[in-house]
């Protein structure tokens, strides 16, 4: 047989001009004695007879010892020859062994402190001496031929002992020469080689010292680095020896060990103390001497870097076996006929893969991924996305899938011919505890990584993966593979066809390389084999795949670890897509491999690499393998399923937007030999398959949420290029009206995937998700977002089962046991009301179908009263008075309240006819008086105002403003009545009229003029006079009785009486002659008939109305019961306001102010690349040499509108919710750049029914604090007060006395087009918010898109530094120093090469802080962008206030202010005295 070496190219020509040192021929020269010449048992008994007296007198078993009686050289050197024979001697005779080695270790020990019985001679020269001792001493180390474990612990005690000396003098000596250093080294290598060299025996003293005496040799290698480096020639004598030790796993772990300690410190030097290391153990910290250069440093790194060789060599059991020991072993053996069958080699799967795991160790050490203790997995640095409530189940040390180190077997050292699996799963406990997984946590995988989930239950909630953040100083990827590039080609590309061109092994003939199992499987191939041997079936290429897998993930973390616009060696490219494409084309067949690719390339397509879309076929493919309901590869116990999961639908998410955005652009094939090409868009119906079906059987939390953004983006993205492209779904036949359920959803359109995903979403949603808080809300936030979607193809009833899905998702939530209500269940419900609310306002026409209004009121009445009035069809409908109200929780009431008010006032009427930005009506009380009396604003006083009013209270929640003027319509006088109405959903004008024909019909008069009196008849007939007579004639008849005459005749009165009576009838005499003359002077004279002054005329119409009165009547609300107290209403239903009181006008104002929709503003800063600074993001804006892309991203978040001329937010309350003066705000020039969008003059605005957003671009001119009135925000217990400094002496004249220091800001909501100074016609003094206010408007959390050109910048972004940009004026005292960066929720944005964008998030920990659609790592489509980006801003801030404890809907607001209105104002009237006020005017009439 011919030997062959492989050698590493780099190592050839770091040593190719010195020869190696034959240290075990050379310790096998120097350690023969005179003594060996004579008979064994002569040399025994002068052993024993020389030595015993020499080791009494030692100090070891005695407190003191005499001086030596060697005193010359002779005398020393007579000795040592005896102790040299003894040395070798059988273990049999024990006790001489341990003597002769109590000598020379002792002696030895004059090189650092001597003792007395030392020899002179040795003390005067140690090194010499110490020199001879060492070639002596490797008589020790010699196997004996007794293997019996006695004999090999005693044995193995002896040399240990000599070890700790050698390890002792070589730390603390200082007078060490050059050439005993050499000594040390040369001895240490040729015991290691005698040792170590030969074939593995179970139980030989190789096997029990193989792990010493290797730490050993790296230690007091690394000592004489430091001291007196080694020779080239020792260490090229060194690679060689070790190269014939690589059979031993020992050696793979010291060399691991050595590395990652180098490594440390090389980076240290090089990248300074902040650069993250790992953190290694004490022991193998001080494996480094402290003091040592960092140029010594760096050779000793390099150059034991590559000790081993070629690390691939180990899967290549023909290699390693090339070796004189295991050629002797093969000829010597009966049973072993080529020296790559020997049974130790059984062992090279498991080295194989520990070599790659410690290049891999390297490779993130370089990579800045910092290795922390299992003890500390909280102090990792997290980003968004990895951040929830629950912890993982997956060990730290395991989170990229496997372990950092595999374990080795304490007991077992005989490892047998057994899988891969078995190999890989055992545990030992060894000296590098800091990177090896400890028994417990290895007993922890095996039980969460058998074939099914780790994840029992769709409710548990798991974290991702520990995605440790790459160091902003890392080396370039080229470094890095420069350094490690050749090894991890090569060793993912063994048993590939590119092996060949892979390998750096020197080859000068093929045909000695076996072609056994190098290069065919023997799961693909059974022909028979060229030899007359085989390959033992352990060794064959699918046990070696756990090292492959951890080289292709190796170049997976590198690649991925490239920065923006970085570039890579198009070699190592063309290298990477090769292995990408081996290990992912091999399927189920190369699965450890493939899953490794999954788990370590989640980032790859984000990362712009030069044709990197060659691989798209082949990671779809994988992905087929991994998302669907069964496994179809084998999977690695070391996997954890829902990990490799997660970074599958990483992958997903990037290949989503790809589709659509290149459309029918052909893939090209990396081998060129491939005919079938593919398309970008023929894959389009494999990702959404992919897609539905992943979302279908995924159970761990975290996966579904980004499944969920994935699916509401791609159906966003889809309708959009629909829409673009004008593509529509063809017309349909006549012969089938109705398309079929089953022949839309096998389409791959949009209206299909729609479909598709409202069942899936709202069945999940239903079936498995309701008792998951973060998957129940993601889902809702889908179905919102789905909602929005609107199709051309789509029908109404779509949109009836999604709410009735969502209505039966809030009754189950809702009749769930006691005990299991809680804060985040009713936050669910709150969430489904409003996903119910989004539905009914982006599809009107669902309120024409009965069932669907009827589905809804229910939940609605579910909600506010806790039950239904008719639970089954069947039972009969409870009344409204006989229920007793027990709501789920006020949350669920109001939630269920603003339904009801969004169905009854803004379903079909959205967006109203002034814009979105008013939901509530511009008029108040001042802008109807100019209309009704025509007076300008400066004449009318606060005070004379609410005289013209009357105000009353309904139900406790609503004002009523009532005007009874009919606005100077004096031609069609009727009784007109102008309310303005406030309620908790905002301020709402109405102006009635009673009217007994409608508009259209009383266009004319509809009364009838006075006809007049009718004409007198001249032919009257006969006229006869006729006496009238008082009583009838028989009255005269009837006699009378006694009572009749008990009234006295006037004839009998007495006397006195007579007189009045007569001056009484002269009175009536005079009168009777007085009308008599009257009447003949009247009938004397000639009258017109009819006398006009005596006829009838019609009255005149009446033009004055109790017409509050009247209102109130008639709508029902004036009735004795609502006048009367109750037990349970501390107030009548219907009270009046005292509107003369002080500050009654401030006080509606305060609600006026209160908006009846949430109110949030979002930050945009432009970020060049390297930029650190807020004023160099400010200064960007106002450039235009930026990404061309920006100004429509910003376009596509809002509208632009003017802030003056805006009535809704703008994201500062000193311009929000008003009509401000063209002088209120200091002109600017606008340029033709972003910072337009500053708030100063305009801004970015977007608003649906119950969110109003500004998005506002901070530019230096919006940051200048003169162009600006300062106003602070004062709190005075509960109370906040906004305050001006700067107000003119102009402006205190026209304000109330006692305010002069408070700023009045202009009406909320009012239509001030002809104001003057702002300041006159402002608040009242002292506005109070109330405890709610901060909370309301101004949620906790601040959120911040962020343009990044370099999207490594966002590790250095400076957010402490941009939260003073973030203020709105509504921020309670100090509440920018005491928000922190945690606060802040980060959307950075980054353009990729391709024209896509790569989204970034950064936000705080909670239970509540993953919003969607976007997900962090996501690519979306320019088309989409804005849309995505204000979704989930929206969402986030949503979920906030669900979380937050303090934090009421704004419509509670305003009724809280109502309430607190009518408590303070309301006039205490009995019933006749309230009814009594409606008949009196008003004041101001």
């Amino acid at each position: 047989m011919k030997l062959v070496v492989t050698k590493n190219v780099s190592q050839i020509k770091m040593y190719s001009e010195w020869i190696s040192v034959p240290a075990t021929r050379n310790a096998e020269d120097k350690r023969w004695s005179v003594l060996h010449t004579l008979p064994p048992n002569a040399g025994r008994d002068v052993v024993i007879a020389v030595v015993k007296p020499l080791a009494s007198n030692l100090g070891i078993s005695t407190p003191s010892c005499d001086p030596s009686v060697l005193v010359t050289d002779k005398q020393v050197h007579w000795c040592m020859e005896v102790i040299c024979f003894g040395l070798g001697l059988p273990l049999s005779e024990h006790e001489a062994i341990r003597d002769c080695v109590n000598v020379y270790c002792e002696w030895m020990l004059a090189l650092t402190k001597p003792k007395v019985c030392v020899p002179k001679c040795i003390c005067e020269d140690p090194n010499m001496y110490t020199r001879n001792m060492l070639n002596h001493l490797y008589n020790l180390f010699l196997p004996r031929n007794d293997n019996s474990a006695d004999i090999i612990n005693r044995q193995a005690v002896l040399c240990h002992r000599v070890l700790r000396t050698i390890e002792t003098v070589a730390q603390e000596s200082t007078v060490i020469e050059r050439e005993t250093w050499d000594a040390f080294l040369l001895f240490l290598l040729a015991i290691n080689d005698t040792l170590l060299a030969p074939p593995s025996v179970p139980d030989d003293i190789g096997s029990h010292l193989c792990e010493r005496i290797l730490g050993v040799l790296i230690e007091v290698w690394l000592l004489a680095c430091y001291r007196s480096f080694p020779s080239p020639s020792l260490w090229k004598t060194f690679r060689e020896l070790a190269c014939s030790w690589r059979h031993r796993i020992a050696l793979v772990d010291q060399w691991n060990k050595v590395n990652l300690a180098l490594t440390t410190q090389v980076l240290h030097f090089m990248y300074g103390s902040h650069f993250p290391t790992a953190k290694i153990s004490d022991e193998d910290s001080h494996l480094v001497p402290a003091d040592m250069s960092n140029e010594c440093i760096a050779q000793a790194w390099f150059r034991l870097l590559h000790t081993l060789g070629n690390p691939v060599d180990l899967c290549r059991p023909e290699v390693i076996s090339q070796t004189p020991k295991f050629y002797h072993f093969a000829l010597s053996s009966e049973m072993v006929i080529d020296p790559c069958q020997h049974p130790c080699l059984a062992v090279l799967p498991q080295i194989f893969y520990k070599a790659m795991k410690g290049i891999s160790n390297l490779v993130d050490v370089f990579l800045g991924i910092a290795q922390l203790d299992a003890e500390e997995p909280a102090h990792i640095p997290r980003t968004y996305s990895h951040t929830v409530s629950s912890t993982s189940s997956t060990p730290p040390h395991n989170r990229r899938g496997f372990s950092k180190n595999l374990p080795k077997d304490p007991v077992n050292k005989n490892v047998q011919k057994s899988s891969l699996i078995s190999n890989l799963t055992s545990v030992k406990s060894g000296t590098n505890q800091n990177l090896l997984l400890s028994q417990s946590q290895q007993q922890l995988i095996n039980q969460q990584t058998p074939q099914q989930s780790p994840i029992s239950t769709p409710t548990t909630s798991t974290a991702p993966p520990l995605r440790l953040p790459l160091s902003p100083s890392r080396p370039k990827c080229n470094s890095v593979l420069h350094l490690f590039g050749s090894w991890l080609f090569e060793a993912a590309l063994v048993g590939s066809d590119m092996t060949s061109f892979t390998s750096n092994s020197e080859q000068s003939d093929n045909s000695l390389r076996r072609p056994s199992s190098l290069v065919l499987d023997s799961r693909q191939s059974s022909a028979p084999m060229l030899e007359s041997f085989e390959i033992p079936s352990n060794l064959t290429l699918e046990n070696f795949e756990s090292g492959q897998a951890e080289a292709v993930g190796s170049l997976c973390r590198i690649f991925c670890a490239k920065r923006t616009g970085e570039e890579i060696l198009p070699v190592y490219l063309a290298r990477f897509y090769s292995a990408l494409q081996y290990g992912l084309s091999g399927g189920t067949a190369r699965g450890q491999m493939l899953a490794s690719i999954l788990l370590n390339s989640s980032d790859l397509l984000r990362k712009d690499l030069d044709g990197v879309m060659v691989l798209l076929p082949d990671f779809l493919q994988a992905l087929e393998l991994v998302l669907p309901g069964e496994m179809k590869m084998r999977q690695s116990p070391l996997v954890a399923h829902a990990e490799l999961r997660h970074s599958a639908i990483h992958l997903l998410l990037s290949m989503l937007p790809l589709p659509l955005h290149f459309f029918n652009l052909p893939i090209k094939s990396l081998s060129g030999n491939d005919k079938s090409t593919f398309t970008f868009q023929s894959l389009r119906i494999r990702l959404v398959n992919l897609l539905i079906n992943a979302l279908q059987v995924e159970t761990e939390s975290l996966n579904i949420h980004m499944l969920l953004g994935g699916l509401l983006f791609y159906i966003q993205d889809s309708a959009a290029s629909e829409e673009v492209e004008q593509i529509t779904q063809p017309p349909l036949n006549d012969n089938a009206s109705v398309e079929s359920v089953s022949s839309v959803l096998s389409s791959d359109s949009t209206h299909a995937l729609f479909l598709r995903a409202t069942y899936l979403i709202c069945h999940r949603l239903i079936s498995s998700w309701m008792t998951d808080l973060n998957v129940s809300l993601a889902a809702l936030e889908v179905l919102s977002g789905l909602a929005r979607i609107h199709l051309p193809q789509a029908d109404s009833l779509e949109g009836k089962r999604a709410v009735k899905w969502i209505c039966d998702y809030i009754v189950f939530q809702c009749s769930r046991p006691p005990p299991a209500h809680s804060k985040d269940l009713h936050s669910t419900i709150v969430a489904a009301y409003q996903c119910v609310t989004t539905w009914l306002v982006e599809h009107p026409d669902l309120l024409n179908d009965k069932e669907t209004v009827h589905t809804v009121l229910e939940v609605v009445e579910l909600g506010i009263s806790g039950s239904k009035s008719q639970p089954k069809r069947s039972d009969p409908p409870k009344l409204k008075g006989d229920k007793e109200l027990k709501p789920a929780s006020m949350r669920v009431k109001d939630a269920a309240e603003a339904v009801l008010a969004c169905m009854l006032d803004y379903v079909g009427y959205f967006p109203p006819p002034c814009g979105s930005q008013n939901l509530s009506s511009l008029l108040d009380e001042k802008s109807l008086l100019q209309q009704c009396k025509n007076l300008n604003d400066d004449q009318l006083t606060r005070e004379e105002v609410v005289k013209h009013f009357r105000y009353f209270a309904l139900d406790n929640c609503i004002i009523l403003a009532l005007l009874e003027q009919h606005l100077g319509n004096e031609q069609d006088p009727q009784p007109t009545l102008t309310a303005l109405i406030r309620g908790p959903f905002g301020r709402h004008a109405w102006c009635v009229q009673l009217r007994h024909l409608p508009h259209h019909k009383s266009c004319s008069k509809h009364y009838a003029v006075n006809p007049g009196r009718p004409l007198p008849m001249n032919d009257v007939g006969t006229v006869h006079n006729i006496k009238q007579r008082y009583f009838p004639e028989a009255v005269d008849k009837i006699p009378l009785c006694h009572s009749d005459k008990s009234i006295p005749s006037l004839e009998n009165i007495s006397e006195v009486g007579a007189g009045e009576f007569d001056k009484f009838l002269k009175l009536i005499d005079n009168q009777i002659s007085f009308e008599t003359s009257v009447k003949k002077q009247v009938e004397s004279q000639h009258h017109e008939y009819p006398n006009p002054e005596t006829e009838c005329k019609a009255p005149s119409l009446c033009q004055e109305f109790q017409t509050s009165r009247l209102f109130l009547s008639h709508l029902g609300f004036l009735n004795p019961d609502a006048l009367k107290e109750s037990l349970t209403q501390p107030l009548p239903s219907l009270v009046s306001l005292d509107q003369s009181s002080e500050n009654f006008f401030s006080k509606l104002e305060e609600i006026d102010n209160t908006p009846s929709r949430t109110a949030d503003t979002v930050f945009i800063l432009y970020v060049k690349s390297g930029q650190t600074s807020v004023d160099s993001f400010l200064q960007n804006v106002t450039q235009r040499n930026i990404h061309l892309h920006f100004l429509e991203f910003l376009r596509s978040l809002g509208w632009p509108v003017d802030v003056k001329k805006h009535a809704g937010w703008t994201g500062h309350i000193s311009t929000a919710w008003k009509i401000l003066p063209s002088d209120d705000l200091d002109p600017i020039s606008e340029e033709d750049t972003v910072s337009v969008y500053n708030g100063k003059n305009k801004v970015l605005y977007w608003s649906d029914v119950s969110s109003e957003l500004a998005f506002v671009v901070p530019s230096p001119i919006s940051q200048d604090k003169s162009s600006r009135k300062d106003i602070k925000v004062q709190e005075f217990g509960d109370d906040i007060v906004l305050r001006n400094k700067d107000i003119k002496d102009t402006d205190r004249r026209t304000m109330p006395a006692g305010s002069f220091s408070e700023i009045t800001i202009p009406r909320a909501m009012s239509l001030n087009l002809d104001a003057g100074d702002d300041l006159s016609q402002g608040r009242s003094s002292g506005r109070k918010f109330g405890r709610q206010h901060s909370c309301a408007i101004v949620c906790e959390m601040k959120v911040v898109v962020v343009w990044l050109e370099n999207l490594d910048d966002h590790i250095n972004f400076p957010l402490a530094d941009v939260l003073p940009l973030m203020s709105t004026g509504l921020e309670p005292p100090n509440f920018i120093s005491r928000t922190s960066e945690k606060d802040l929720f980060v959307i950075f944005v980054h353009p990729l090469q391709s024209g896509l964008y790569q989204i970034k998030l950064q936000g705080p920990a909670g239970k509540m802080s993953l919003a969607l659609p976007l997900v962090d790592g996501m690519v979306v489509s320019r088309r989409t962008l804005g849309i995505l980006v204000r979704q989930t801003s929206l969402n986030m801030l949503r979920r906030k206030r669900l979380d937050a404890d303090s934090c009421q809907p704004p419509h509670v607001r305003r009724k809280l202010r109502i309430q607190d209105i009518i408590n303070r104002y309301h006039k205490k009237l009995s019933e006749p005295e309230f009814i009594s006020s409606l008949f009196h005017p008003s004041a101001g009439h």
